[in-house]
């Protein structure tokens, strides 16, 4: 027991532990739900669920930095490979230039030292031949003196003879033979040495002279640049300069090297032809922008080549000296050949390229003057004969010159040239004139243009400036009378043509077409002929009528087969035969109609299908059919028209001006903006102020300044903003603007694309054009996309290239904001038209016509002559017919605004 109770008192806890524990509450399980705390137990799941959030939390925080320490650490090693691999691209790319710039150097290095070698070797052999030249005059002035020795000792015993012994008289007599065999052999070498020291002496002063009569003209790089190209040109051609040239190109040995190279018969030297290539060095390093018209790789390669030629000319002029009697040094003499044949070759190439060039270029000119005057054939008022006679002559002058660079080729070159031209530029000849129409009498000509003269009232009562009335007579086609006559003053072979209806108008006209059509259909299928075979057979008998004239035999047979009474009486009783009086219609149109519907009509023939379908094809036939006969009768009557176009004009505007109808605030507005710009571009040009008459612009001057800011714009025209006096030229106008859009687009992007393909700007790239214009949308856009791949198709295209392009097609296709090249080409456009609307007399007209083909090439637009030419006649057309008509109305205008400078500031 005492063991026990001191175990108990070793195992008891010390009192201040015991009272913790005592203090503490005890959970005994057995009796946990017996003395259960409901806040307790909130507390406890509160707690517990505070933890797991927790733990969540901290679970998905640990995740989190795993995740990031991951990445991190790839990324890391990511960063790190692409620094490795970036270190490593710039150490090999340093490697690649240090390797280039040793390269470099090292070929630096070699050129000096081949030129030092080079130097070396000629003051080498200037010292050996200058020795070589004092020990000839050593050996010279050494003859001399055994010459004076032995005749001095001749001499002496000659004294002596008389007075020795018979031993020195033998003495002197041996030597006498001796010394006269001597002498004999060095009179023959006398003779020989003497000759040739004459002949070096005539050789020394004759290449002095030619090396001196060289230099005394003084050309240099520097004296050909300072001065002006003619007088160059001039100096080259003269006598004295071919002369001095020749006989130097002679001395140096290059007339020797040209024999095999030139194009000449049997190689011979063609001594001319060899000092213009030589002197046409000096031309192209002085005057390279008049020499060379394009800055292509080619002539970059002539450039260099001439002043290789020049450098190694020069070189050895300054080798020549006495010692070497003016011809110079070997070696130098060499290579100055060796660079004279380099340039030549170039020189050749390069004249062969552009003399192909300009041949096309001489044949392109002669085709659009033959053009000109294949359109002007039929005028023969005074002005028109005095501008026939200038385009003959700028013929003639072509004639010569492609006569010069084609030969016998000529003939057969121009005739392919000018009957391409006309296929392409003049409109395709089509035969529309009826085969029943017989030939009108003048009476009947003047009858038929009575609807003209005859009806000026009902014209002016049209409105006046925006509205197109169509006239009341069908055959004008929804034109008036007065725009008839417009058309035709403008365009003599115009012809009318079917009215353009708008999507919605055409729409219209299908459904209630489909619509009658399919009442007529059902109409007849039920029997009801009376009320439909009638009405169809009045209204293709009024327009088979239409087709003839009263008096010819067809308008008789027509009425007679087309009796209406009686087709009303026969459907009436329901025996008419409708399919009949069709085909016999049929079989009279290939008898009536034109050449040129010769093919719609046997469509129509040949098409098998239902009756009211027919029907409808053959009234469209026969509304052909009609403009085809009414354009036949204006064609006849055109002549009389066009005679009294502009009174008749001129009288129906002033009848609307003194009806109210239109006014002249627009045209006025207009006159005086044109004014402005005239007057201030004068005063710019005159900053003295000097107010001489010839300083002013004229009236012409001001109306053709007010022309061209209607035609050549890249701006949109508004109706509203067009002078009352071109009202009936509102839509020509307006093509005229989308036509030098188109035109400026294209052109622009032909020549970025040949820039940055480094191509000669004066090659043609039709097809490159043709299809640029043809990607212009409406909105004057391009897919950049389908242009690359297209000049893909033509040519290689380098990536970067590409990517060029884009931006650049972009850039040109952004008329609110015109790109430098878009402006280049626009200003170049409209100074060009500016001149030839300005040209005065036929003479110079004819001049500039001459020259349209090679001035639109060096402006970089060698595709666009056809566009620009066409383009430029009707313009000219539309100013000389326009100025006419109201050239009173524009003075009196003027004269109202005065003389001084309106608004010039």
């Amino acid at each position: 027991m005492v063991h026990d109770e001191g175990m108990q008192d070793i195992n008891a806890l010390p009192p201040h532990i015991q009272a913790r524990f005592s203090k503490r509450p005890r959970h005994n399980s057995s009796f946990a739900g017996i003395n259960k705390d409901p806040a307790t137990d909130k507390a406890q799941s509160r707690r517990a669920s505070i933890l797991e959030s927790r733990k969540n939390l901290l679970r998905a925080r640990a995740v989190h930095a795993e995740k990031v320490r991951s990445r991190c650490h790839k990324d890391s090693h990511e960063a790190l490979a692409a620094r490795l691999m970036a270190l490593q691209s710039s150490l090999s790319q340093a490697q690649k230039s240090r390797n280039a710039i040793l390269a470099k150097t090292a070929a630096a290095c070699a050129n000096e030292v081949a030129k030092a070698k080079q130097i070396a070797q000629e003051i080498k052999l200037k010292r050996e031949e200058e020795a070589k030249a004092l020990k000839d005059g050593m050996a010279d002035r050494l003859l001399e003196a055994e010459k004076r020795r032995l005749e001095l000792q001749r001499t002496r015993r000659n004294s002596r003879r008389s007075r020795g012994s018979s031993s020195s008289i033998k003495a002197d007599v041996e030597a006498s033979e001796s010394l006269e065999s001597i002498s004999v052999e060095e009179r023959k070498r006398s003779k020989e040495e003497a000759a040739v020291t004459i002949q070096r002496a005539y050789r020394l002063n004759r290449n002095r002279q030619v090396v001196r009569m060289f230099m005394d003209l003084g050309l240099t790089v520097e004296s050909v640049r300072d001065s002006p190209f003619d007088e160059i040109s001039a100096l080259m051609n003269e006598e004295r300069v071919q002369r001095a040239t020749s006989r130097l190109l002679q001395l140096c040995g290059l007339l020797q090297a040209t024999k095999g190279t030139t194009t000449a018969k049997e190689d011979v030297v063609d001594t001319e032809k060899a000092c213009r290539i030589f002197l046409s060095a000096y031309v192209i390093l002085g005057h390279p922008s008049q020499v060379l018209s394009n800055d292509g790789q080619d002539e970059k390669s002539l450039i260099t080549k001439s002043k290789d030629l020049l450098c190694a000319f020069e070189s050895w002029v300054s080798s020549a000296s006495p010692i070497n009697s003016f011809m110079g040094s070997r070696s130098l003499r060499e290579a100055l050949i060796s660079s004279w044949e380099q340039f030549s070759m170039a020189f050749s190439s390069w004249k062969e390229r552009d003399s192909r060039y300009l041949l096309v270029l001489l044949i392109q000119t002669f085709a659009e003057l033959d053009l000109i005057m294949h359109k002007m054939k039929d005028e023969n008022d005074p002005v028109t004969m005095d501008y026939k006679e200038g385009i003959r002559e700028q013929q003639l002058t072509l004639l010569v010159r492609i006569r010069q660079l084609a030969g016998d080729r000529t003939r057969s070159m121009i005739k392919k040239a000018v009957l391409q031209t006309r296929k392409a530029r003049l409109p395709k000849k089509e035969d529309h004139r009826p085969r029943g129409a017989e030939a009108e009498t003048p009476a009947q000509a003047s009858s038929s243009t009575s609807v003209v003269q005859s009806q000026p009232t009902a014209i002016s009562e049209s409105p006046a400036v925006d509205s197109r009335p169509r006239a009341e007579e069908p055959l004008l086609m929804g034109m008036t009378n007065r725009e008839i006559v417009h058309e035709l003053a403008l365009d003599k072979n115009f012809r009318l043509k079917p009215r353009k209806k708008s999507p919605i108008e055409e729409l219209v006209e299908a459904q209630a077409k489909r619509a009658f059509y399919d009442i007529m259909r059902e109409g007849i299928e039920k029997g009801d002929m009376e009320s439909w075979i009638p009405q169809m057979a009045q209204a293709i008998r009024e327009k088979l009528l239409r087709l003839f004239e009263p008096t010819q035999s067809l308008y008789k047979v027509i009425e007679n087969v087309f009796d209406i009474q009686l087709i009303q009486q026969q459907c009436r009783v329901g025996n008419y035969d409708y399919i009949k009086l069709f085909n016999w219609i049929l079989s009279l149109l290939p008898k009536i109609c034109s050449p040129a519907r010769d093919l719609v009509v046997q469509q129509l023939i040949q098409f098998e299908g239902d009756f009211i379908v027919r029907l409808d094809k053959l009234m469209d036939v026969l509304d052909l059919l009609i403009l085809d006969q009414t354009n036949f009768t204006l064609m006849q009557s055109a002549p009389l028209l066009i005679s009294q176009a502009i009174p008749y004009e001129r009288r129906t505007f002033t009848t609307e001006l003194q009806s109210g109808k239109t006014k002249l605030d627009k045209t006025r507005q207009w006159l005086a903006d044109a004014r402005d710009s005239k007057y201030a571009t004068a005063m710019d040009r005159n900053p003295e102020g000097v107010n001489f008459d010839t300083n002013m612009p004229t009236a012409e001057a001001i109306y053709n300044q007010g022309l061209l800011s209607l035609v050549i714009s890249l701006d949109e025209l508004k109706p509203e903003d067009v002078p009352e006096t071109f009202h009936l030229d509102v839509e020509r106008l307006i093509g005229y603007r989308d036509t030098v859009r188109k035109i400026v687009i294209s052109s622009a992007i032909v020549l970025t694309v040949k820039n940055l393909l480094r191509r000669d700007v004066r090659q043609s790239w039709k097809p490159l054009k043709d299809k640029v214009v043809a990607l212009i949308d409406k909105n004057y856009r391009i897919d950049a996309t389908e242009l690359i791949t297209f000049i893909q198709e033509i040519t290689a295209l380098p990536p970067a290239v590409q990517t060029h392009i884009k931006s650049a097609t972009a850039k040109i296709c952004n008329l609110a904001h015109p790109d430098a090249v878009l402006r280049l080409i626009f200003n170049r456009l409209k100074s060009f038209i500016d001149i030839r609307l300005n040209a005065q007399g036929s003479r110079q007209r004819a001049k500039l016509a001459s020259a349209v083909s090679e001035t639109l090439a060096s402006y970089g637009m060698e595709e666009q002559i056809g566009d620009v030419t066409t383009l430029l006649e009707s313009v000219e057309r539309l100013a000389g017919y326009n100025r006419v008509t109201y050239e009173e109305l524009y003075n009196t205008i003027l004269e109202e605004l005065g003389s001084g400078v309106a608004n010039a500031a």
